[in-house]
C-alpha cells in the first residue's frame, strides 16, 4: 500500500482497480446479509432450533410479560422496522432517494447501512426491554401525558430514530424536529407508525418552524449550531435545563498494538469513516505503539472506500484540512482522491473522515489522557487481546464510571437500542412523569 507518514506528497497508493472487492460485501461493512437460499434448514435435524425460531421464541416470552395494550403497540412499532429493513420497500426507498438529494453529506452506501442497521434494533425484544425496566411492563402510566421533543440532526441518516422509537414504545408523544438536509426520512416513517400502530400521538415539523418546541416536557437535542439555538429557546420559555438530554456522546478512540487481524483492521475502517466521520460516537484519535507502520490500516481505510465512497463533498474539505498539514510540516496520509486523511500528531479530534494517529511509549500515559479528556470521549475501542491488558482504570467497570463505553472494532456504529444517551433519555421521561 501507500509509505509511512511523511508529508507533502506522501500519499496512499490508490486501490487496485483489479482488485477484488467481494469479501468486503457482506462483513465487516453490511449488516443483516441475507442467508444462502441453499442453507440446510436446522430446524428439521434431530430436533434443532432454526435461529428464526429461536428468535420468535425469544419475542414471545418478552412481550407475554406485558399487558395486551403495551404488547399490542410494541409489535406494530418492530412490525414497522421490518418493513424498513426491506430495501425495496416503497416508503423508504422513496425516502432514501429524497434524501441523498438533499444537502447533506450522506451517501447512498450510508443511509442503507444506517436504516439497516436501525431497523436490525428496534425488535420486540428490545423495545420490551425499555417497557419492562421503565414502565413495569405496563401501558398504565403517565406517559400518554408527557411530550418529548426530539431533534433530528445532520451526523447520521438514522440520528433520533432510536429515541423516537424508545419513548413511542414506553406510549409517551414525541414530536420530530426534521432538519431541512434530511427531510424524507423521519415524516415516512412517523407516517408508517401512526399508520400501522393504533393510540400513537407522534408529529413532525420542520426546522425553523415557529415554536417548533411546542408543549414539551423533555428536550433531545443533536449538536451543532441549531441544537444551540433549539438550547436558548427552551430555556427562554422557562424550559427545565434538566430536562434536556444532549444526544452527542461523545467521540470514540481506539487502540492498536499492531497485532490486529485483517478484519479488525476493516472494522476500524468502518468505525472512523462511516457517515463520512460525522457521526458523534466516530472513531476520531488512534492510539498506537511509537514505532508502528500504519501502512495496514492505510490499505484497510482504502478497502472500506472500495465499498464505501466519499461524499462528494469530502476531498474538498479534506484538501484544506491536507493543505494546513502541510504548511506545518506535518505527518500525514491521504488516498487518491482524497477520500481520507490520517495525520500523526497529538491526539486531537479532527473533522469529518480525517483520522488522528498518536503514538503512545506506554499504555499507562494513553489511560492517563482518556481519564483527562473523559468528557468528550464517548468510547474506547480496542481488539479485546488489547482490552485485557489495558490498566484498571481503562476496564469497563473504571470506564463505566465516566459514562465511558469499552468496545470492540467495528462496533462504534453497530449500537443496541438502548444506548446511554436513550438511558438517560427514559430516567428523564420517567421522573417528569412521575
Amino acid at each position: 500500500m501507500g509509505p509511512i507518514f511523511g508529508t507533502g506528497s506522501n500519499n496512499t497508493a490508490p486501490p487496485d482497480p483489479d482488485r477484488s472487492y467481494a469479501h468486503l460485501q457482506v462483513h465487516p461493512f453490511m449488516t443483516d446479509a441475507p442467508s444462502s437460499p441453499n442453507a440446510p434448514d436446522s430446524s428439521h435435524h434431530g430436533g434443532a432450533v432454526s435461529p428464526e425460531n429461536a428468535v420468535e421464541d425469544e419475542e414471545r416470552a418478552a412481550l407475554a410479560s406485558l399487558d395486551p395494550g403495551t404488547r399490542a403497540r410494541i409489535d406494530a412499532i418492530a412490525h414497522v422496522a421490518r418493513h424498513w429493513s426491506e430495501t425495496e420497500y416503497d416508503r423508504r426507498a422513496d425516502a432514501e432517494q429524497a434524501t441523498i438529494g438533499a444537502n447533506n453529506t450522506f451517501t447512498e452506501e450510508g443511509i442503507a447501512f444506517a436504516l439497516n442497521q436501525w431497523s436490525s434494533i428496534v425488535t420486540p425484544t428490545s423495545l420490551a426491554e425499555a417497557v419492562q425496566e421503565w414502565g413495569g411492563g405496563t401501558s398504565d402510566t403517565t406517559g400518554a401525558e408527557v411530550t418529548v421533543c426530539v431533534q433530528h440532526g445532520l451526523s447520521t441518516p438514522a440520528d433520533g430514530l432510536r429515541e423516537l422509537v424508545a419513548a413511542l414504545a414506553m406510549g409517551y408523544r414525541v414530536r420530530s424536529i426534521v432538519p431541512d438536509g434530511s427531510p424524507a426520512i423521519v415524516p415516512a416513517l412517523v407516517q408508517d407508525l401512526t399508520h400501522h400502530v393504533d393510540g400513537l400521538t407522534v408529529e413532525t415539523v420542520h426546522a425553523g418552524t415557529e415554536d417548533a418546541l411546542g408543549g414539551a416536557d423533555v428536550l433531545v437535542l443533536a449538536r451543532g449550531e441549531t441544537s444551540e439555538a433549539l438550547r436558548e429557546a427552551w430555556l427562554a420559555r422557562g424550559g427545565d435545563e434538566e430536562a434536556v438530554v444532549q444526544r452527542s456522546g461523545g467521540y470514540s478512540v481506539g487502540i492498536i498494538d499492531g497485532s490486529e487481524p485483517e478484519e479488525e483492521r476493516h472494522n476500524l475502517g468502518e468505525d472512523a469513516l462511516l457517515h463520512e466521520g460525522y457521526a458523534p460516537t466516530a472513531l476520531k484519535v488512534l492510539w498506537a505503539p511509537a514505532d508502528l507502520t500504519p501502512d495496514p490500516l492505510l490499505e484497510a481505510m482504502a478497502d472500506f472506500r472500495g465499498v464505501f465512497p466519499a461524499h462528494e463533498d469530502t476531498p474538498g474539505a479534506l484538501e484544506m484540512q491536507r493543505a494546513f498539514l502541510e504548511a506545518q510540516d506535518a505527518s500525514h496520509a491521504y488516498a487518491a482522491g482524497m477520500q481520507f486523511l490520517v495525520s500523526r500528531g497529538d491526539p486531537e479530534p479532527q473533522r469529518g473522515a480525517h483520522l488522528r494517529w498518536s503514538e503512545y511509549e506506554g499504555l499507562e500515559d494513553v489511560a492517563s489522557w482518556i481519564h483527562d479528556h473523559h468528557a468528550d470521549i464517548g468510547a474506547v475501542v480496542a481488539r479485546p487481546g488489547v482490552q485485557d491488558r489495558l490498566p484498571e482504570s481503562l476496564q469497563p467497570g473504571a470506564l463505566q464510571d465516566l459514562d465511558i463505553d469499552l468496545l470492540e472494532p467495528g462496533h462504534v456504529h453497530r449500537r443496541q437500542l438502548l444506548t446511554r444517551r436513550v438511558r438517560v433519555l427514559l430516567d428523564r421521561l420517567s421522573e417528569v412523569g412521575s
